[in-house]
Protein backbone atom coordinates (compact mmCIF):
# COMPACT_ATOMS: atom_id res chain seq x y z
CA UNK A 1 0.00 0.00 0.00
CA UNK A 2 1.44 3.36 -1.05
CA UNK A 3 1.39 6.43 1.20
CA UNK A 4 0.29 9.56 -0.64
CA UNK A 5 2.56 12.55 -0.11
CA UNK A 6 0.61 15.59 -1.18
CA UNK A 7 2.30 18.42 -3.09
CA UNK A 8 5.69 16.69 -3.16
CA UNK A 9 6.08 17.79 -6.77
CA UNK A 10 6.08 21.41 -5.56
CA UNK A 11 9.38 20.87 -3.73
CA UNK A 12 12.94 20.23 -4.84
CA UNK A 13 15.95 19.18 -2.80
CA UNK A 14 18.91 21.55 -2.84
CA UNK A 15 22.28 20.12 -1.86
CA UNK A 16 25.31 22.33 -1.23
CA UNK A 17 28.76 20.75 -1.49
CA UNK A 18 31.24 23.41 -0.41
CA UNK A 19 34.69 22.56 0.93
CA UNK A 20 36.96 25.09 2.63
CA UNK A 21 40.57 24.33 3.47
CA UNK A 22 41.38 25.06 7.10
CA UNK A 23 44.86 26.36 6.30
CA UNK A 24 46.26 23.84 8.73
CA UNK A 25 48.17 20.56 8.73
CA UNK A 26 48.55 17.78 11.25
CA UNK A 27 51.02 18.55 14.00
CA UNK A 28 53.82 15.97 13.92
CA UNK A 29 55.82 14.69 16.89
CA UNK A 30 58.98 16.01 15.22
CA UNK A 31 57.53 19.52 15.40
CA UNK A 32 57.63 19.38 19.20
CA UNK A 33 61.05 17.81 19.81
CA UNK A 34 63.09 19.52 22.48
CA UNK A 35 60.23 21.94 23.19
CA UNK A 36 59.25 22.53 26.81
CA UNK A 37 55.78 23.61 27.92
CA UNK A 38 57.02 27.20 28.19
CA UNK A 39 58.24 27.07 24.60
CA UNK A 40 55.02 25.74 23.02
CA UNK A 41 54.03 27.74 19.90
CA UNK A 42 51.36 30.44 20.30
CA UNK A 43 47.73 29.65 19.52
CA UNK A 44 47.84 31.75 16.34
CA UNK A 45 50.31 29.22 14.95
CA UNK A 46 49.28 25.88 16.43
CA UNK A 47 46.36 24.27 18.24
CA UNK A 48 46.16 20.81 19.77
CA UNK A 49 46.89 18.38 16.95
CA UNK A 50 47.33 20.93 14.13
CA UNK A 51 49.55 23.76 12.92
CA UNK A 52 48.68 26.70 10.71
CA UNK A 53 50.48 26.98 7.39
CA UNK A 54 49.41 30.46 6.33
CA UNK A 55 47.56 33.47 7.66
CA UNK A 56 43.87 32.62 8.10
CA UNK A 57 42.91 36.00 6.62
CA UNK A 58 43.60 34.53 3.16
CA UNK A 59 40.79 32.00 3.63
CA UNK A 60 38.03 34.23 5.00
CA UNK A 61 36.69 34.93 1.50
CA UNK A 62 35.72 31.26 1.09
CA UNK A 63 33.80 31.19 4.37
CA UNK A 64 31.92 34.36 3.35
CA UNK A 65 30.93 32.85 0.00
CA UNK A 66 29.74 29.66 1.70
CA UNK A 67 27.64 31.76 4.08
CA UNK A 68 26.15 33.66 1.12
CA UNK A 69 25.20 30.40 -0.59
CA UNK A 70 23.60 29.01 2.56
CA UNK A 71 21.64 32.21 3.16
CA UNK A 72 20.45 32.21 -0.45
CA UNK A 73 18.97 28.75 0.03
CA UNK A 74 17.50 29.52 3.45
CA UNK A 75 15.80 32.65 2.14
CA UNK A 76 12.95 30.44 0.91
CA UNK A 77 14.10 26.96 1.97
CA UNK A 78 14.30 24.80 5.07
CA UNK A 79 16.80 22.11 6.18
CA UNK A 80 15.67 18.74 4.84
CA UNK A 81 17.29 15.30 4.40
CA UNK A 82 20.83 16.63 4.73
CA UNK A 83 20.10 19.42 2.26
CA UNK A 84 17.28 21.91 1.91
CA UNK A 85 13.64 21.66 0.84
CA UNK A 86 12.96 24.48 -1.61
CA UNK A 87 9.86 25.62 -3.54
CA UNK A 88 10.11 24.42 -7.13
CA UNK A 89 8.72 27.64 -8.61
CA UNK A 90 11.71 29.56 -7.19
CA UNK A 91 14.38 26.97 -8.03
CA UNK A 92 15.48 28.53 -11.32
CA UNK A 93 16.12 31.87 -9.67
CA UNK A 94 18.12 30.16 -6.91
CA UNK A 95 20.15 28.23 -9.46
CA UNK A 96 21.20 31.51 -11.09
CA UNK A 97 22.26 33.00 -7.77
CA UNK A 98 24.27 29.92 -6.79
CA UNK A 99 26.05 29.88 -10.17
CA UNK A 100 27.16 33.48 -9.59
CA UNK A 101 28.47 32.62 -6.11
CA UNK A 102 30.19 29.52 -7.52
CA UNK A 103 31.99 31.65 -10.12
CA UNK A 104 33.14 34.07 -7.42
CA UNK A 105 34.36 31.13 -5.34
CA UNK A 106 36.35 29.65 -8.24
CA UNK A 107 37.92 33.05 -9.00
CA UNK A 108 38.89 33.48 -5.34
CA UNK A 109 40.37 29.97 -5.41
CA UNK A 110 42.41 30.79 -8.53
CA UNK A 111 43.77 33.96 -6.97
CA UNK A 112 44.62 32.25 -3.68
CA UNK A 113 46.44 29.36 -5.34
CA UNK A 114 48.47 31.83 -7.40
CA UNK A 115 49.77 33.46 -4.23
CA UNK A 116 49.73 30.38 -2.01
CA UNK A 117 53.51 29.77 -2.03
CA UNK A 118 54.15 33.40 -1.15
CA UNK A 119 51.51 33.23 1.60
CA UNK A 120 53.39 30.31 3.19
CA UNK A 121 56.69 32.20 2.97
CA UNK A 122 55.10 35.28 4.51
CA UNK A 123 53.82 33.13 7.38
CA UNK A 124 57.29 31.68 7.89
CA UNK A 125 58.72 35.21 8.04
CA UNK A 126 56.13 36.10 10.69
CA UNK A 127 57.05 32.97 12.68
CA UNK A 128 60.77 32.34 11.92
CA UNK A 129 61.32 30.17 15.00
CA UNK A 130 58.86 27.61 13.57
CA UNK A 131 60.00 27.83 9.96
CA UNK A 132 61.07 24.19 9.83
CA UNK A 133 57.72 22.92 11.16
CA UNK A 134 55.74 25.09 8.73
CA UNK A 135 57.79 24.03 5.70
CA UNK A 136 57.57 20.37 6.70
CA UNK A 137 53.78 20.50 6.80
CA UNK A 138 53.16 22.74 3.82
CA UNK A 139 50.88 21.23 1.17
CA UNK A 140 51.45 21.62 -2.54
CA UNK A 141 49.21 23.97 -4.51
CA UNK A 142 47.52 20.95 -6.10
CA UNK A 143 46.75 19.48 -2.68
CA UNK A 144 45.29 22.77 -1.47
CA UNK A 145 43.24 23.04 -4.66
CA UNK A 146 41.64 19.68 -3.95
CA UNK A 147 40.49 21.00 -0.57
CA UNK A 148 38.73 24.06 -2.01
CA UNK A 149 35.55 23.14 -3.85
CA UNK A 150 32.13 24.59 -4.58
CA UNK A 151 29.25 22.55 -5.93
CA UNK A 152 25.48 22.25 -5.68
CA UNK A 153 22.62 20.08 -6.91
CA UNK A 154 18.92 20.82 -7.36
CA UNK A 155 16.99 17.58 -7.74
CA UNK A 156 13.48 16.15 -7.62
CA UNK A 157 12.30 14.43 -4.46
CA UNK A 158 10.92 10.97 -5.07
CA UNK A 159 10.83 7.98 -2.69
CA UNK A 160 11.11 4.36 -3.72
CA UNK A 161 7.98 2.22 -3.96
CA UNK A 162 8.61 0.89 -0.46
CA UNK A 163 5.74 1.79 1.88
CA UNK A 164 8.27 2.26 4.68
CA UNK A 165 10.32 4.71 2.61
CA UNK A 166 7.22 6.69 1.67
CA UNK A 167 6.01 6.85 5.26
CA UNK A 168 9.39 8.13 6.42
CA UNK A 169 9.54 10.73 3.66
CA UNK A 170 6.02 11.93 4.42
CA UNK A 171 7.00 12.42 8.05
CA UNK A 172 10.09 14.37 7.02
CA UNK A 173 8.07 16.60 4.67
CA UNK A 174 5.55 17.32 7.44
CA UNK A 175 8.47 18.21 9.69
CA UNK A 176 9.54 20.90 7.22
CA UNK A 177 6.12 22.54 7.46
CA UNK A 178 6.06 22.38 11.26
CA UNK A 179 9.57 23.85 11.45
CA UNK A 180 8.61 26.70 9.13
CA UNK A 181 5.63 27.59 11.33
CA UNK A 182 7.99 27.71 14.32
CA UNK A 183 10.50 29.81 12.38
CA UNK A 184 7.92 32.41 11.34
CA UNK A 185 6.48 32.55 14.87
CA UNK A 186 9.98 33.14 16.26
CA UNK A 187 10.74 35.83 13.67
CA UNK A 188 7.41 37.52 14.39
CA UNK A 189 8.26 37.57 18.09
CA UNK A 190 11.66 39.11 17.31
CA UNK A 191 9.89 41.70 15.14
CA UNK A 192 7.52 42.47 18.02
CA UNK A 193 10.34 42.84 20.56
CA UNK A 194 12.48 44.99 18.27
CA UNK A 195 9.93 47.32 16.69
CA UNK A 196 6.56 47.19 18.46
CA UNK A 197 7.00 46.98 22.23
CA UNK A 198 5.92 50.29 23.72
CA UNK A 199 5.64 51.92 20.28
CA UNK A 200 2.78 53.79 18.62
CA UNK A 201 4.33 53.87 15.16
CA UNK A 202 6.73 51.81 13.09
CA UNK A 203 9.27 52.74 10.42
CA UNK A 204 8.19 51.97 6.85
CA UNK A 205 11.68 50.54 6.30
CA UNK A 206 10.65 47.47 8.29
CA UNK A 207 8.38 46.43 5.41
CA UNK A 208 11.22 44.43 3.82
CA UNK A 209 11.47 42.15 6.86
CA UNK A 210 7.78 41.26 6.65
CA UNK A 211 7.87 40.84 2.88
CA UNK A 212 10.73 38.35 3.17
CA UNK A 213 8.72 36.39 5.75
CA UNK A 214 5.62 36.51 3.57
CA UNK A 215 7.46 35.30 0.46
CA UNK A 216 9.01 32.38 2.35
CA UNK A 217 5.64 31.32 3.76
CA UNK A 218 3.98 31.70 0.36
CA UNK A 219 6.41 29.29 -1.28
CA UNK A 220 5.64 26.51 1.20
CA UNK A 221 2.11 27.30 2.40
CA UNK A 222 0.93 23.90 1.13
CA UNK A 223 3.02 22.06 3.74
CA UNK A 224 1.07 22.99 6.88
CA UNK A 225 -2.47 24.15 7.61
CA UNK A 226 -1.17 27.07 9.69
CA UNK A 227 0.99 28.52 6.92
CA UNK A 228 -1.84 29.86 4.75
CA UNK A 229 -3.34 31.86 7.66
CA UNK A 230 0.18 33.14 8.38
CA UNK A 231 0.46 34.29 4.78
CA UNK A 232 -2.91 36.05 5.09
CA UNK A 233 -1.83 37.83 8.27
CA UNK A 234 1.42 38.97 6.68
CA UNK A 235 -0.54 40.28 3.69
CA UNK A 236 -2.72 42.26 6.12
CA UNK A 237 0.41 43.75 7.69
CA UNK A 238 1.89 44.70 4.31
CA UNK A 239 -1.34 46.46 3.32
CA UNK A 240 -0.78 48.75 6.31
CA UNK A 241 2.50 49.90 4.78
CA UNK A 242 0.76 50.54 1.44
CA UNK A 243 -1.50 53.13 3.13
CA UNK A 244 1.62 55.01 4.27
CA UNK A 245 3.66 54.77 1.07
CA UNK A 246 6.08 57.68 0.79
CA UNK A 247 5.97 58.34 4.53
CA UNK A 248 8.55 57.51 7.20
CA UNK A 249 6.21 55.73 9.62
CA UNK A 250 3.06 53.65 9.80
CA UNK A 251 0.68 55.06 12.41
CA UNK A 252 -2.90 54.91 13.60
CA UNK A 253 -5.22 52.06 12.62
CA UNK A 254 -2.68 50.49 10.27
CA UNK A 255 -0.08 50.38 13.04
CA UNK A 256 -2.61 48.70 15.34
CA UNK A 257 -3.36 46.17 12.62
CA UNK A 258 0.35 45.33 12.29
CA UNK A 259 0.60 44.99 16.07
CA UNK A 260 -2.46 42.74 16.33
CA UNK A 261 -1.34 40.51 13.45
CA UNK A 262 2.12 40.19 15.02
CA UNK A 263 0.58 39.12 18.34
CA UNK A 264 -1.23 36.31 16.52
CA UNK A 265 1.75 35.27 14.39
CA UNK A 266 4.11 35.04 17.35
CA UNK A 267 1.84 32.85 19.49
CA UNK A 268 1.05 29.28 18.38
CA UNK A 269 -2.11 29.12 20.53
CA UNK A 270 -3.48 32.38 19.12
CA UNK A 271 -2.58 31.21 15.62
CA UNK A 272 -4.52 27.98 16.11
CA UNK A 273 -7.53 29.95 17.33
CA UNK A 274 -7.22 32.28 14.34
CA UNK A 275 -7.00 29.32 11.96
CA UNK A 276 -10.08 27.70 13.50
CA UNK A 277 -12.04 30.97 13.26
CA UNK A 278 -12.34 31.36 17.03
CA UNK A 279 -10.14 34.48 16.95
CA UNK A 280 -10.26 37.14 14.24
CA UNK A 281 -7.99 40.05 13.53
CA UNK A 282 -10.91 42.48 13.74
CA UNK A 283 -12.00 41.11 17.12
CA UNK A 284 -8.49 41.47 18.50
CA UNK A 285 -8.26 45.00 17.12
CA UNK A 286 -11.57 45.86 18.78
CA UNK A 287 -10.36 44.44 22.08
CA UNK A 288 -7.11 46.45 21.86
CA UNK A 289 -9.04 49.63 21.03
CA UNK A 290 -11.35 49.09 24.02
CA UNK A 291 -8.40 48.59 26.35
CA UNK A 292 -6.82 51.86 25.17
CA UNK A 293 -10.08 53.77 25.70
CA UNK A 294 -10.33 52.45 29.25
CA UNK A 295 -6.75 53.57 29.95
CA UNK A 296 -7.53 57.04 28.60
CA UNK A 297 -10.64 57.38 30.79
CA UNK A 298 -8.76 56.23 33.89
CA UNK A 299 -5.89 58.67 33.28
CA UNK A 300 -8.36 61.61 33.05
CA UNK A 301 -10.46 60.64 36.07
CA UNK A 302 -10.11 62.87 39.17
CA UNK A 303 -8.96 61.07 42.35
CA UNK A 304 -11.77 60.44 44.85
CA UNK A 305 -10.89 60.50 48.54
CA UNK A 306 -14.06 59.01 50.01
CA UNK A 307 -14.52 55.27 50.08
CA UNK A 308 -16.72 53.87 47.34
CA UNK A 309 -18.24 50.42 47.43
CA UNK A 310 -17.81 48.69 44.07
CA UNK A 311 -20.65 46.33 43.15
CA UNK A 312 -19.80 42.74 42.39
CA UNK A 313 -19.57 42.10 38.61
CA UNK A 314 -22.19 39.87 37.07
CA UNK A 315 -21.20 36.50 35.62
CA UNK A 316 -21.54 37.83 32.06
CA UNK A 317 -19.32 40.84 32.81
CA UNK A 318 -16.65 38.65 34.36
CA UNK A 319 -16.80 36.25 31.43
CA UNK A 320 -16.39 39.07 28.89
CA UNK A 321 -13.40 40.47 30.80
CA UNK A 322 -11.75 37.06 30.80
CA UNK A 323 -12.29 36.74 27.06
CA UNK A 324 -10.76 40.18 26.46
CA UNK A 325 -7.67 39.44 28.54
CA UNK A 326 -7.19 36.16 26.75
CA UNK A 327 -6.39 38.00 23.54
CA UNK A 328 -3.29 39.48 25.11
CA UNK A 329 -2.03 36.65 27.31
Amino acid sequence: MQTEIKNLEKLVLVSLDIDIWSGQAKLQASDLKRISVEDLPPERLASLGSKRLCNKEHLKVFAKLKTRATRAVLEYGRPFLGGYAYPRDRAQELEGRLIIIEQEYLEAKRQFLNRYDQAVEDWINENPEYAEAIRAGALTRAEVGERLNFGFQIINIQPTESAEAQTRLKKSVQGVGDALVDEIAERANEFFEKYLVGAEQISTQTKRTLKNMRDKVSGMAFLNGNLLPMEQLLDEMLRGYAFHQGKKHVTGEEFNRILAATLILSDRKKLERYTSGELSLEKLLSSMSGAKKEEAVESKAEPVEKSVTTPEPSENTASNAADEEDYFF
